[in-house]
């Protein structure tokens, strides 16, 4: 009888699959859970190229893929696959809230009370998502980005009535799968999904006023702002280049663009205050060991290094051909 860990897996696509070899790498057995075998072998399949990759040696613990998949199963049967000794069920089924909410009614039902049922959702709120369920503490959010098995970092997404298992939701994460973490409160979209989609729908009204066409607004993306992001987060970033800069920039955008781009008070207080970032010695962050030559200096180098990997991997000329800046 195998000593291995336990884990569900309810959804076989892409997240589910990816999922599923995070899982399988950390030595536990994983079962699969999608409604149609053709479906499943799909997965078993994706998952096994993805083991034998060339490309991902050394981000992945190898090993022969047939023993990994040894510790794989599959089933169309929700109760059957939950059965026994599971740590954890991770739902990535369509982000349709309705099979969500039965799903997790469900599994409420078919599960041992100190199994962890965890959503990928992208967009609900947790506590949508287990309305119908009776044990609403074991129910949290483990929102995975794509591909799951290379993205360092997973949000957990608490709800008012799970404060006592995020610990141990944590420390699953952290200890047993190696994944950074952070912990939000429910929110929809929680904080990753709302960062993307605020950009998105910026960049879809540009797009909307012909200010300029979607390669040129991707370019712009890829090569300005994009390049901060791998080194630095938005607060960062601000403190870096003055609060002050920020709100007057923001103040102005406000006035010509409209209220999506008001300040927030808290910026406003910030500045009011003295705290500009590094040149104040603190803003959102305290600055009083660091030099911003320093930091200045470590951005440089990091942003080089991205850039001598964008020029060797440039990805927008796949998309290049299909530009378009229609109206419709």
């Amino acid at each position: 009888m195998s000593s291995a860990p336990k884990t569900v897996i309810i959804g076989s696509g892409l997240m589910g699959t990816g999922i599923a070899v995070v899982y399988l790498t950390a030595g536990y057995e994983v079962t699969l859970v999608d409604v149609d075998e053709e479906i499943l072998k799909k997965s078993v399949k994706n998952i096994k190229n993805i083991l034998e990759d060339p490309s991902l040696f050394g981000a992945l613990k190898h090993g022969s893929s047939n023993d990994f998949l040894e510790r794989v199963s599959t089933t169309t049967s929700l109760q059957s696959a939950v059965r026994g000794s599971v740590e954890i069920v991770t739902e990535a089924a369509p982000e349709v809230l309705e099979l969500k909410i039965r799903l997790f009614k469900e599994l409420d039902d078919f599960c041992g009370k100190d199994v962890i049922l965890a959503t990928n959702t992208s967009s609900f709120k947790i506590s949508e998502i287990a309305k119908e369920v009776r044990h609403k503490e074991r129910v949290v959010g483990t929102h995975w980005w794509n591909p799951p098995y290379l993205m360092p970092l997973v949000e957990i997404i608490k709800t008012d009535y799970n404060e006592d298992i995020i610990k141990k939701v944590v420390d699953l994460f952290t200890k047993k799968l190696g994944k950074e973490v952070v912990v939000c409160k429910d929110s929809p979209g929680g904080i990753g999904v709302r960062l993307q989609a605020a950009l998105f729908a910026e960049a879809m009204r540009m797009l909307d006023e012909n200010l300029a066409s979607p390669s040129d607004i991707d370019k712009v993306v890829r090569l300005t702002v994009g390049l901060r992001y791998p080194m630095l987060g938005p607060f960062q970033i601000a403190d870096l280049g003055g609060l002050d800069v920020f709100l007057q920039a923001l103040e102005y955008l406000a006035q010509r663009l409209g209220e999506r781009f008001t300040p927030s008070a808290r910026l406003a207080r910030y500045v009011a205050n003295g705290l500009l970032g590094v040149k104040s010695g603190r803003g959102f962050y305290a600055y009083q060991q660091v030099a911003i030559s320093e930091i200045v200096k470590r951005r440089n180098k990091a942003l080089l290094e991205i850039l001598k990997l964008q020029r060797a991997e440039d990805l927008s000329n796949y998309f290049l051909a299909n530009d378009s800046n229609s109206s419709s």
